[in-house]
């Protein structure tokens, strides 16, 4: 079978030698001449935007402003590198898509730019909010502005060693593909030493200031250069680059379902049972925007031993026979019911059993029984996944696109129950990795409340995320975020008070969360007595986080046990009673938080929960 990439990297030959059989002796080739410049431009523009704005952290503790004099002269430096250097002509001998302009080919490359250099700073400084940066002495000050410094430079010289790569290959010449993973690996290995020399051990070092290992953080900076490469290269060949239109994702279907297998071997991702990992997308119908995304991440339980996750069925650790819920809540495809019905549609199976916080790791719980621990791994390679294709379709043949930028993306996280724990543990990564920054959480029936003690939320969320010993080692810690990332990050008001300070309304940047007050489901799996206990540490954490910056709520009050308001589309369009707060159901709610965040309103009420549950008591703040 002959692949797209095969495809693409023939008619790409073709177009250079007919472009280049009819020029003048000595006249440039205009596809190799745009992507030169493209490569110096992105190249070029990451470098001088990171520095830039480290200077802005350094002197305010923040990102630098939008109208910053400095910022907008590296923009009109892209702008005038690319009029000059990738005209229409050369865009398309480059066989980049037929909808790209030079224009937005120039917005594109600033915007993955800015992308970049923000991820660089959000890893080495706990968020874009800077909250390592902000909390350290002068030592270990030193430490992680040393970080930004060496992995700045790591982004660089992946990027360089692969750029030269490809323009070997699309010259007709041979590139050593071993020898570049060998170069990069090289340069990781010498970061790493250096930064070693700096920062000191414990709470002291680079993992203890923002909670990652610094093998682990070069190497994530010289993974950074494929969303680069993917820019500057409409083929990517001899290099399997995970990121881009140059990327063999399959072609869309507009408005119907297809399921990707993703291979373990390429993509890193597995099932519990070890199996390929597979998830479910259906991109917007004809005449919607692609780049609006909503993706669920399915339900289920967690086991953590032999004793529960052994005797569990098998097809719990497989994600093959999985397909989204028929026309349920969030991938409904009915706009009448589900304002969200016409967007990108990305359904998450749950095959680990791991809360979507698997870091990828083989829990040997037994001679017999194995389980795979890559939940975190598989929805963010789902989601890289779906990006490509979305970067495919708007550079290609959607009707009125100029083309992917991250910028251009509206998405919605959600998940329900365990995937519910996953929006919590991978809100972070979307934002920060993805720059997908015009984005919403969606929780549903997952508070992640601590019961208090070892058996509890935080008392298991410091054993996973500290590594332990098996059953716990699910490579947790390589998932936190580099602002909350101890073992009470498990907990969700924790997670909501450590994000709160970095989501940013005007990007729609929200957590917005939605649980019936009464979930017995809820009881059990965050490890409560009872039910009433639940029902009070519920209303007492609502209280609590209400008034946190991007955090809202939708709490019905109905007295018998619910597990998950989005599984119904009767309770998520406000049809069953109870449903309705405010006059607005669950599906409304969103709706409005999406459309204009800083109008949402908690939306929660008493009902008759204290009469009807003795010993639950009224919420400890007055309710708006």
């Amino acid at each position: 079978m002959i692949s797209a990439r095969s495809v693409r990297a023939s008619l790409l030959a073709l177009a250079v030698l007919s472009l280049t059989t009819v020029a003048p002796a000595g006249a440039a080739d205009p596809a190799a001449t745009c992507q030169k410049t493209l490569a110096k431009s992105v190249s070029l523009c990451v470098k001088l935007r990171t520095k830039t704005e480290d200077k802005c952290y350094q002197k305010t503790g923040a990102a630098c402003a939008d109208a910053d004099e400095k910022v907008a002269k590296i923009a009109a430096k892209v702008d005038k590198l690319l009029a000059k250097g990738c005209p229409a002509e050369g865009i398309t001998a480059a066989g980049f898509g037929a909808n790209l302009t030079t224009e937005s080919l120039t917005a594109r490359t600033v915007d993955i730019c800015a992308g970049e250099a923000r991820a660089l700073i959000s890893r080495s400084y706990g968020g874009p909010h800077g909250a390592g940066l902000a909390s350290t002495g002068n030592s270990n000050r030193k430490c992680l502005l040393s970080a930004l410094k060496g992995a700045s430079k790591q982004t660089s010289t992946a990027f360089k060693e692969k750029s030269k790569c490809v323009a070997a290959v699309q010259r007709g010449k041979t590139c050593d593909t071993a020898a570049v993973a060998a170069k990069i690996a090289a340069a990781e290995a010498k970061n790493v030493a250096k930064l070693g020399k700096i920062c000191t051990g414990g709470f002291n070092s680079l993992e203890g200031l923002v909670g990652i290992d610094p093998a682990l953080f070069f190497t994530r900076a010289s993974n950074q250069a494929d969303c680069m490469l993917g820019n500057s290269y409409a083929d990517t060949a001899p290099l399997d680059v995970l990121c881009g239109p140059g990327h063999d994702t399959d072609a869309p279907t507009r408005g119907s379902w297809q399921q990707v297998t993703l291979d373990n071997a390429t993509y890193g991702t597995r099932c519990g049972d070890g199996s390929d990992f597979a998830f479910s997308v259906r991109m917007a119908p004809g005449g919607s925007p692609a780049d609006k995304v909503a993706l669920v991440m399915e339900g289920g339980g967690v086991c953590l031993g032999e004793g529960d996750c052994c005797p569990a069925s098998g097809d719990l650790f497989e994600a093959a026979s999985d397909h989204p819920p028929a026309e349920v809540g969030l991938m409904n495809t009915d706009t009448g019911d589900n304002p969200f019905g016409d967007w990108t549609l990305v359904f998450v199976p749950y095959c680990t059993r791991d809360v979507f916080a698997g870091g990828g790791n083989a829990n040997v719980l037994s001679e017999t029984c194995t389980v795979h621990r890559y939940g975190g791994v598989n929805v963010r390679a789902a989601l890289s996944y779906v990006r490509d294709m979305i970067w495919k379709e708007l550079d290609e043949s959607e009707a009125g696109s100029t083309g992917y930028t991250p910028e251009s993306v509206e998405a919605i996280m959600s998940g329900q129950s365990a995937g519910a724990f996953g929006t919590l543990y991978n809100y972070h990564w979307l934002l920060d990795d993805m720059q997908w920054r015009h984005s919403a959480a969606v929780p549903d029936s997952a508070l992640a409340l601590d019961a208090g003690g070892v058996v509890s939320v935080g008392g298991f969320g410091g054993l996973l995320i500290d590594d332990g010993d098996p059953p716990f080692d699910w490579n947790a810690k390589a998932m936190v975020s580099s602002y909350c990332f101890t073992g009470d990050c498990a907990v969700g008001p924790v997670v909501l008070e450590a994000s709160a300070p970095r989501l940013d309304l005007s990007l729609g940047q929200q957590f917005l969360i939605a649980t019936n007050q009464v979930d017995d489901t809820q009881v059990g799996t965050t490890f409560f007595d009872t039910t009433v206990d639940w029902i009070n540490a519920a209303r007492a954490s609502y209280c609590d986080t209400r008034g946190l910056n991007g955090v809202g709520y939708f709490m019905p009050a109905v007295s018998s046990s619910v597990h998950v308001i989005s599984a119904s589309n009767a309770q998520y369009t406000g049809t069953t009673a109870g449903f309705t707060l405010d006059g607005m159901s669950m599906a409304d709610w969103l709706d409005a938080a999406i459309a204009d965040p800083f109008s949402v309103m908690d939306l929660t009420e008493e009902g008759t929960i204290v009469d009807d549950h003795p010993g639950a008591a009224a919420y400890p703040c007055v309710l708006r």
